[in-house]
């Protein structure tokens, strides 16, 4: 369960996905619920593109501990195949840095927005580890998937 007191929920997109619509009204839905929001700039949405990059990793790295993030969006609303790879460099990201709370870090949850058949994949290859939006849900079922408290 989300804690409003506790929580900073960061979003980030790759910047070679200029779909923001979804990143900005989830940020406007926890933010009507009183939680701290932070989306990603586009230094950091270049660097989330070119995660092999041990510069763009460090950005990346820099963005999360400075912002105290720990539940992070991940959007991508491209070619699915594509979606699922940039997914996959970010995961493992952030298992090797150890950022995830399991891990000794921050990061409490990790979700994932994109097309149909990208967010099958992701569910098939990640399970219960990451939260799965397949772009059709309402805003109340974004906030339960999300876990806010109904109050």
């Amino acid at each position: 369960m989300l804690n409003k007191d506790r929580d900073v929920i960061g979003l980030v997109r790759p910047a070679i996905d200029a779909h923001t619509l979804g990143l900005s009204s989830v940020a406007q839905l926890l933010e009507a619920c009183g939680f701290e929001t932070v989306i990603a700039d586009a230094k950091v949405a270049g660097a989330v593109a070119e995660l092999q990059h041990p510069q763009n990793q460090e950005i990346l790295e820099t963005w999360l501990r400075e912002n105290r993030i720990t539940q992070l969006g991940f959007s991508y609303r491209l070619d699915p195949a594509s979606g699922v790879e940039f997914f996959g460099r970010l995961y493992h990201f952030l298992d090797r840095k150890r950022l995830a709370k399991a891990r000794g870090g921050t990061l409490e949850g990790l979700f994932f927005a994109g097309l149909p058949e990208a967010a099958e994949r992701i569910k098939a290859e990640f399970s219960d580890r990451v939260g799965v939006f397949y772009g059709d849900e309402t805003p109340g079922e974004t906030l339960a998937k999300m876990e806010v408290p109904k109050d």
